[in-house]
């Protein structure tokens, strides 16, 4: 950037200030007492052109405006490296109001307004405020080595983009490290829920095992409790028709037999009679019933017929005994039918899986306040076996009385099972739940480990960042010591006319000179204040060169104000013989200062006095 014109009114000491036609090559001297305005010629520069000044803070620019008037305005006419011009105009009101715009003279059209003018030209000029004031603009004060922590210092030096960088990186590993802390406080605190709730799969399988007992036991309680509730009337019943069936069945059994009997008897007599009257038998048969009674004689031609009528009745009633035989064995299939409806009676097998659930379930904490039958009432013996009922060989009163006892047993079981078996459901529903919510803890849980893997690998990769970032940083920085060392050890002969030669720059921007006389490098107290502000000057000028080799290689101007404080007429004659020669990146370098050595050569000469507050070149 090199500075063509500059013009202001009421802004600093000058009423109206107008500077035209700068040349663009070589010195600008600008002399005059202490408070003449030299210095508010270099601040209306740097206030045209960034809306700042180094002198006044940016919450006072108010006092920029010069005493007794209300409005200031400034305008600036640059180039930059292609030739373009621009210019820049601002004002100021003492009411607060501000306003800039960037355009190209002699146009009626903005390139940027307000608040965008600082940003366009940065961009124009590849710099910002702050690298304009520690490189190009050397304001009136001790010259000091640059800070090498100053945001403008690290920008020249080309740390600025990766310390961006390593600021977004640890904003990120900073929101990275509470995002780790809380989703591991998360899986911290899902992992205690987790084992509050003491889920356990071999626990619900055993309840749901037991539960499934309970309910196969309980259904079969209830089909014994029926079975033997309905079996016992139906043995009475059956049992009374298989005893009657028999005594029919043998009562005709005898008179069948009783008849035939007779109608034998009937029918061989008339046999005899009327056929083998002579045989001895029949005489004999005869004789006897003579013997009893000789009435029966009146009968005797009758005897055929009562004895086929006898034999008739005989084979009715044997009828009738077959009929009862038939009763007899359905009323005994029915009673063995009966049978499997009484074996409860006899097998115990139901009262020991009761016990045994009652068992199994106490570890599962399933404990109920029905109590079982003390353990001798649970194994109680009829007075009989199954073979007894099977002949039908028991009285109705006796398995009355044994099937009550047996029921008596079976019911007092079915109630300690039924808030057993509640309790195990109600045990078995809680486990599920407990694993369904368990698992889901654990989905979330294998979340958040999944996350906190992912922004462990994000810090590995943000810890290779870092490392490769100081590395980069360190290269940097020691290519800009070495660059600035160099352009330093070159200007500092044309200072001190060859006295000292070599600096040495650390990475704290601390530098040491070497003094031929003592053959090595000695501290900056260790030299006069003139030959320390050689020093400063020449390293101040030599990051102005490290900032245009490393940014738009374009000319630049160079402020200097009151440069030559404590400086001999020699050392001021020699360093401004050796400015314009400095650099060709350099060409416009304006300085001031109270007087110049006499015969100093300056391209433009400008004075300033107190009683002057009108000014042009």
């Amino acid at each position: 950037m090199i500075i063509h014109r500059l013009q202001s009114r009421n802004l600093l000491k000058y009423a109206a200030l107008r500077l035209d036609e700068l040349p663009a090559v070589g010195l600008i001297g600008i002399s005059g007492d202490n408070e003449s305005g030299k210095s508010s010629i270099g601040e209306t520069l740097c206030f045209a052109l960034f809306g700042r000044t180094f002198a006044i803070p940016a919450s006072d620019r108010q006092k920029l405006i010069r005493w007794g008037e209300s409005r200031a305005t400034v305008e600036v006419e640059f180039s930059v490296g292609d030739g373009a011009r621009y210019a820049i105009q601002r004002f100021i009101d003492d009411q607060g109001s501000e306003g800039a715009r960037l355009y190209h003279p002699g146009s009626d059209d903005s390139i940027a307004q307000g608040e965008r003018v600082e940003a366009a030209v940065s961009e124009l000029i590849g710099y910002d405020y702050d690298t304009f004031i520690e490189s190009f603009y050397l304001a009136q004060r001790e010259i000091t080595s640059p800070h090498a922590h100053s945001r403008a210092v690290r920008q020249i030096a080309g740390l600025a983009p990766f310390e961006q960088v390593r600021a977004s990186l640890q904003t990120a590993e900073a929101e990275a490290t509470a995002l780790q802390q809380r989703l591991q406080r998360d899986r911290d605190e899902t992992k205690q829920q987790q084992q509050a709730l003491g889920a356990n799969e071999s626990r619900y399988q055993a309840l749901q095992q037991q539960a499934a007992d309970g309910a196969d036991l309980g259904h079969d309680l209830e089909l014994a409790i029926g079975g033997l509730e309905q079996a016992e009337p139906h043995y009475r019943e059956q049992g009374r028709d298989f005893h009657r069936a028999i005594t029919q069945r043998r009562g005709r059994l005898f008179w069948s037999l009783l008849l035939l009997l007779l109608a034998a008897l009937s029918g061989g007599l008339g046999y005899g009679m009327a056929q083998q009257p002579q045989h001895p038998l029949t005489r004999q048969v005869l004789t006897q019933l003579d013997q009893l009674s000789t009435a029966w004689r009146h009968y005797a031609p009758q005897l055929p017929l009562i004895g086929a009528g006898t034999a008739l009745l005989a084979l009715l009633v044997m009828f009738g005994g077959v009929s009862a035989w038939l009763r007899q064995r359905r009323a005994d299939r029915q009673l063995r039918q009966l049978l499997p409806q009484l074996q409860p009676l006899f097998n115990n097998q139901l009262i020991n899986r009761s016990e045994q659930l009652h068992s199994a379930a106490e570890p599962l904490g399933c404990v109920t306040d029905q109590p079982l039958p003390p353990p001798d009432s649970a194994l109680p013996q009829p007075p009989f076996t199954a073979i007894d009922l099977e002949r039908y060989g028991v009285a109705a009163d006796t398995l009355r009385e044994a099937i009550a006892a047996r029921l008596a047993l079976l019911r007092c079981h079915a109630a300690a099972l039924l808030p057993l078996h509640h309790a195990l459901s109600t045990a078995e529903v809680q486990a599920a739940s407990a694993l369904a919510e368990s698992a889901r803890l654990q989905q979330l849980i294998d979340e958040l480990d999944q996350r906190l893997a992912q922004e462990q690998q994000r810090q590995q990769v943000r810890s290779m960042a870092f490392a490769l970032l100081d590395g980069v940083s360190r290269h940097l920085s020691a290519r800009f010591n070495h660059n600035i060392r160099g352009a330093a050890s070159r200007i500092l002969p044309r200072f001190t006319e060859g006295r000292y030669q070599h600096v040495r720059i650390d990475n704290t921007l601390s530098v040491q000179v070497f003094a031929s006389g003592k053959g090595d490098f000695i501290e900056l107290d260790e030299v006069s204040s003139g030959t320390q502000r050689q020093i400063m000057l020449a390293l101040r000028i030599a990051l102005a060169q490290e900032l245009l080799d490393r940014g738009q290689k374009q000319p630049q101007f160079l402020f200097l104000d009151e440069p030559f404080a404590f400086f001999d007429l020699p050392r001021t004659r020699s360093a401004l013989a050796a400015l314009p020669e400095l650099s060709t990146d350099l060409p416009q370098i304006w300085v001031t200062t109270q007087a110049f050595p006499e015969q100093s050569h300056f391209d433009l000469e400008i004075a300033c006095r107190h009683d002057l507050d009108l000014l042009r070149s």
